[in-house]
């Protein structure tokens, strides 16, 4: 079963994305990148599912990788899982290919991505795109206003 979703080809004047992870994660952040910001051109998921080999997972990466002839730029869902290791294989393996693997991915890090990829170089991307994820890491702290009795005006 091959889980390659293609987005729309676009111009190949910019690095191209893969995201890959495990269970429908790749799929879901794609559909979550198009709700946000339509049809992004050379952009595609390889989901890992937990019928598939991790060579069945490699060869879907590869199919996908030879879908541009631009730098690719993997986005992975978690370093040392099994769509993680198998694209730092196919970076070592295809040496005159310009790819780059990057781990943790967020939707930040895709918006971005997707965004600010044209024109650029590979590793200027993925550096771009390590920054943006880390930024959108926050939590919300609820502020509150809080009154002491030494503030209030009847002196009670």
């Amino acid at each position: 079963m091959m889980n390659v979703i293609l987005a729309v080809k676009g111009e190949q004047a910019m690095v191209g994305m893969i995201i890959t992870g495990h269970g429908n994660f790749a799929s879901g952040l794609l559909s979550a990148l198009k709700l946000l910001l339509g049809e992004p051109p050379l952009v595609w998921a390889v989901d890992f599912s937990e019928d598939q080999s991790t060579d069945e997972l490699k060869e879907n990466l590869l199919k996908a990788v030879s879908h541009s002839e631009e730098s690719i730029l993997i986005l992975a869902d978690i370093k040392g899982g099994s769509p993680y290791n198998q694209s730092v294989l196919i970076k070592s393996e295809l040496t005159k290919r310009n790819i780059e693997v990057v781990s943790g991915t967020n939707l930040p890090m895709l918006i971005l991505g997707a965004l600010e990829r044209k024109d650029k170089t590979v590793e200027e991307v993925a550096k771009q795109v390590l920054v943006n994820g880390k930024a959108g890491i926050d939590q919300f702290i609820l502020k509150t206003n809080l009154q002491t009795i030494s503030d209030r005006d009847d002196g009670i």
